[in-house]
């Protein structure tokens, strides 16, 4: 999936605020990067893309607004942080897990 689509799906549901604390970079830069032609740079991509890779993970088991709680809520798996703020220190195998666990546990 391009770039820009994956910001933009992901400021739809995080918002531009969760999305940049996600991607530890500022909203108005963040906003920009829904734009075809100004893509983020590395480490930012990276970031984005995982976080894609991670809310549609939780996304294919739980609605849109649970993800969303899920994104914002401490995990013990993540010493107290919540995937937003894992994602951002590059946690990105810990997010993973937390996310399986939380699947799993239904």
């Amino acid at each position: 999936m391009p770039t820009h689509e994956m910001v933009r799906q992901l400021t739809i549901h995080l918002g531009i605020r969760l999305l940049a604390l996600t991607l530890a970079a500022d909203a108005e830069v963040v906003g920009t990067w829904a734009d075809e032609q100004n893509p983020p740079p590395e480490p930012y991509e990276r970031r984005l893309q995982v976080a894609h890779e991670i809310w549609q993970l939780v996304c294919s088991v739980e609605s849109p607004p649970t993800t969303r709680a899920w994104w914002m809520g401490m995990k013990d798996g993540l010493g107290d942080l919540s995937p937003a703020e894992a994602i951002a220190l590059d946690r990105y195998q810990d997010v993973r897990a937390v996310a399986r666990n939380f699947l799993e546990a239904g």
